[in-house]
């Protein structure tokens, strides 16, 4: 397959790294050919180890899911976003896995978790419809992972503690990339992000405060969100002896 085939199919690539070569029963088994890069190893050294192990054994062959069906479900969660191929990592975390993770970040998670790589056109196009989006904004050690674990309430909402994916575009603008294109990034990371956990519950986004500097253009993009400000000092000062 030439990589334009290969896009023009499925514009998606999943390395199962957890289980092997081996797939599930009724999943589609693609052979990755040598030309097709999964991404950029400072990023997601786990998909291009996998790709090294796909160059070295020809027959080694991985399964990939519906594009659609990864991108429509908020149990693939949008890990990191890679802006030179400008594409999403998603890894397959059950709401179980978001219980038990002090933050949505790889030491916390562990690499007990599928992972798919899906063009962030593609992902948005698929992501159906949105959920209420709401933040928590924080200026660390002020009980903000506290709050956003409260509002995991099944039916009513679930809170996504530090998505990654956030810092990846905080990163990428400290490192003097094209504003607009961050815009546009941070735009469909959130598009991502607000796909709702259950039918009528809303998500609520409690960013790392690495990414402060862009909570205002987060809310100037979702006009109907609201945002709860917690500051250590404050804090303090509510709390101080009279």
């Amino acid at each position: 397959f030439a990589r334009d085939a290969l896009t023009s199919v499925a514009p998606i690539s999943v390395v199962r790294m957890d289980h092997g070569c081996h797939a599930r029963e009724g999943e589609e088994i693609w052979v990755i050919p040598d030309d097709i890069i999964l991404s950029d190893e400072r990023i997601m050294p786990r998909l291009t180890a996998g790709h090294r192990r796909a160059r070295d054994r020809k027959d080694w062959m991985v399964s990939i899911p519906s594009a659609r069906a990864v991108a429509a479900d908020p149990l693939w969660f949008p890990h990191r976003f890679e802006p030179t191929d400008d594409v999403v990592q998603f890894r397959y975390l059950p709401r179980e896995a978001h219980r038990a993770a002090t933050f949505l970040t790889d030491i916390h998670l562990g690499e007990d978790h599928d992972i798919a790589v899906i063009g962030r056109e593609a992902a948005i196009a698929a992501a159906g419809p949105p959920a209420p989006l709401h933040f928590i904004v924080h200026s660390a050690f002020c009980c903000s992972t506290l709050l956003a674990r409260a509002f995991d309430i099944e039916g009513v909402a679930m809170g996504l503690k530090e998505p990654v994916i956030l810092n990846d575009l905080s990163g990428w603008k400290h490192r003097g990339g094209d504003p607009r294109l961050i815009a546009r990034a941070l735009d469909g990371a959130m598009r991502l992000l607000e796909r709702p956990f259950g039918p009528g519950e809303a998500v609520i986004v409690k960013p790392s405060n690495l990414i402060n500097a862009l909570s205002v253009a987060m809310l100037a993009m979702r006009p109907d969100a609201r945002a709860l400000l917690l500051h250590l000092l404050l804090l303090l000062l509510a709390h101080r002896p009279t």
